[in-house]
């Protein structure tokens, strides 16, 4: 039973990276947000997106477990109850079917993690056990005494701060579910218990306690210690200084120790373990005096609160993360891309611009520039309306993509108004004039879309020129473009 004690909350293998463990996989799959919660939101919702990702984790989960099952009893027992699983998939899909309601579905599959996660404890421990084996006597100096304990207590902290980088919100999202699998752990351990000695758990860092959750009433003590002296003072005097000495020790070497304290009136167990990710140590207190089995029910009621809780930022820290991200990706499409065409705008054209001309001088090659615009534009919107201007445009713009070469280095660009840019790359300004005419007579044969007269036609015109990046500097180009476009339009006399 004092064995129990030392997984009361968490079971964590000692020395061995959770990343390299199959069993962290499977926790996902199965645990929080994984494949049980979506069964689960399915019986009550009848979302079948829901359904299908839950089967697609558990259809994972599976392929993870077979190769081992071959080998491993405990893989074989999680195997089973995975392939029951599978089985209620089926009875919930026909159910749901039939009409019935969603408690009676659910009292009838009666999917629970409990088998599944108590198979993938001791699986843990055993992958654990045998990591051990090798590295026992290169690690710790106390290996012998750390092999019949079955696992540390470790309680991740972190502070979520959805107004940090996106780049850093992912980092602490990931951290944060891997938290929540801890929990889950701490879970199925604290269902297996039956009675239980006195248990109490404090967080220090440095020489201040973060926290002392049930320590004071552990130690019958009136106040919570926050710092190491007053935490120190809730033990007998003649185990202060050993305490004092192995709590210093974790801190700086960040190794788990586990220890036996002994007084003339009490003994204590303690178990201190750096926490990941962090420069704290938690540190499990276990007094060898019964307590009862309500105290036992209150412990374990505040360990799924705190799960709860963690569940709950968890879900809040990911939904601030996409938004994030949404809002990161259209700044991004406001700032560099016109919303009407999807083309580049200025700003985008500039940026695209200056490294195109880069590109072109380490290669000494020119660039073919044609400026754009639509012949008495403003007629088409007096007599239709803007909406078919808009029509209008859009079709300008396609036309122009149609013609340039997506991965080639060309970039098309909407200026404003109807006002389009083109470089061509290894061009000159008559490749330019080619693209204009190619332009022009696909732009013949294209009635606007959901114009009333499908007899009106979009005439444009242009100036070409060929910018040569030794000479002519990229700020340049569009007054280079432009005033080629009014000579074009004065000489055929369209400004009239």
């Amino acid at each position: 039973m004092n064995q129990l004690l030392a997984v009361a909350l968490l079971c964590v293998p000692l020395a061995v990276p959770a990343a390299e463990l199959p069993v962290v996989q499977l926790q996902r799959l199965l645990g929080y947000g994984g494949f049980i919660h979506g069964l689960k939101n399915y019986v009550l919702r009848g979302d079948e997106d829901v359904l299908m990702q839950a089967q697609l984790d558990l259809n994972q989960a599976i392929s993870i477990i077979e190769p081992m099952a071959e080998q491993d009893m405990n893989a074989r027992r999680i195997l089973v109850t995975l392939n029951a699983y599978q089985d209620a998939v089926g009875e919930a899909r026909t159910l749901r079917a039939q009409g019935y309601p969603p408690e009676l579905i659910d009292s009838a599959i009666r999917v629970s993690d409990i088998d599944a996660l108590k198979a993938l404890g001791r699986l843990e421990l055993d992958m654990a056990d045998e990591q051990l084996n090798r590295s026992i006597r290169q690690t710790w100096i106390e290996g012998a005494g750390l092999l019949s304990v079955a696992g540390f207590l470790s309680l991740v902290m972190a502070t979520w701060n959805l107004r940090r980088r996106v780049a850093q919100l992912s980092i602490e999202a990931k951290n944060a579910v891997s938290a929540q699998h801890h929990f889950d752990r701490t879970l199925m351990n604290l269902s297996d218990l039956h009675d239980t000695d006195g248990l109490g758990f404090f967080e220090a860092e440095g020489l201040e306690v973060c926290q002392a959750t049930s320590l004071a009433r552990l130690m019958q003590s009136r106040s919570v210690p926050q710092d190491r002296e007053g935490l120190l003072r809730l033990f007998p005097s003649s185990i202060r200084r050993e305490l004092k000495k192995h709590l210093a020790d974790v801190q700086q070497f960040r190794a788990p120790k586990s220890l036996l304290l002994k007084d003339e009136d009490r003994r204590f167990r303690v178990t201190l373990e750096p926490v990941i990710n962090s420069a704290r140590v938690l540190g499990v207190v276990q007094a060898l005096v019964p307590i009862t089995r309500k105290e036992l029910v209150i412990a374990q009621q505040a360990a799924t609160q705190i799960a709860t809780d963690r569940a709950g930022r968890i879900k809040r820290l990911t939904a601030g993360l996409r938004q994030a991200k949404e809002q990161l990706a259209s700044l991004e499409q406001a700032a560099h891309k016109d919303p009407l065409t999807d083309l580049y705008n200025r700003l985008g054209f500039g940026e695209r611009l200056r490294a195109e001309v880069q590109r072109a001088r380490r290669k000494s090659e020119t660039l073919g520039v044609l400026m754009v615009d639509v012949d008495k534009f403003k007629r088409i919107n007096d007599s239709f309306g803007h909406a078919i201007g808009d029509q209008a445009l859009k079709l300008v713009a396609d036309t122009l993509q149609r013609l340039v070469r997506s991965d080639g280095g060309d970039i098309v660009g909407r200026l404003g108004g109807d006002e389009f840019i083109v470089v061509l790359a290894d061009a000159n300004a008559d490749h330019a004039t080619r693209t204009l005419k190619m332009a022009k007579t696909l732009l013949a044969d294209e009635p606007i879309p959901q114009c009333p007269d499908d007899s009106v036609r979009i005439k444009i015109s242009g100036g070409a020129v060929t910018l040569n990046p030794e000479q002519d500097e990229p700020s340049e180009v569009i007054k280079m473009a432009d005033a080629a476009l009014y000579r074009q339009k004065e000489r055929l006399g369209k400004y009239a």
